[in-house]
């Protein structure tokens, strides 16, 4: 069965279940539905998954380019080159500037841990977040630990 079979069977299963507690008065039975229909939703069991976010797209980073900007994604690189912003930013690139193909711009004061980017020369990181732009060149602003993953 594809996924959207499934999700068409799922919904026409929800909306019979709502025509049929629409004739009834309880209360209860309406909650009761509800949290049932929340549930088959919520874990993805009909195709859908309104608990968690969906999953970055994977990019290399010389496909930052053709992201779009705004979108989720996750790349990994070698840290080759970089530099501490003296406004609080660790920027580290996979390449030599200028001829690096992405930045991960990393919030030295949320990511404390990463505030001298030569503590990640030389090994390989991965980011995850919104994709942007700063003079024609993508990058991922890292505001949370979570973003990053040092191998």
């Amino acid at each position: 069965m594809n996924e959207n079979t499934t999700k068409t069977k799922g919904i026409e299963m929800l909306e019979s279940i709502k025509t049929q507690l629409a004739a009834q008065s309880s209360t209860k039975k309406k909650l009761a539905a509800g949290v049932v229909a929340l549930a088959l939703l919520g874990n993805g069991y009909y195709g859908y998954n309104t608990l968690s976010k969906p999953k970055a797209a994977e990019v290399t980073p010389q496909g930052m380019v053709a992201a779009v900007t705004g979108q989720e994604v996750s790349t990994t690189f070698t840290v080759v080159s970089g530099r501490n912003n003296p406004n609080g930013l660790t920027l580290v690139n996979d390449d030599k500037y200028p001829n690096h193909h992405f930045t991960a711009v990393i919030d030295a004061k949320a990511v404390p841990m990463y505030s001298d980017w030569k503590s990640l020369q030389g090994r390989t990181i991965t980011v995850t977040g919104p994709k942007s732009d700063y003079n024609g060149k993508p990058q991922i602003k890292v505001t949370k630990a979570e973003q990053i993953l040092v191998k």
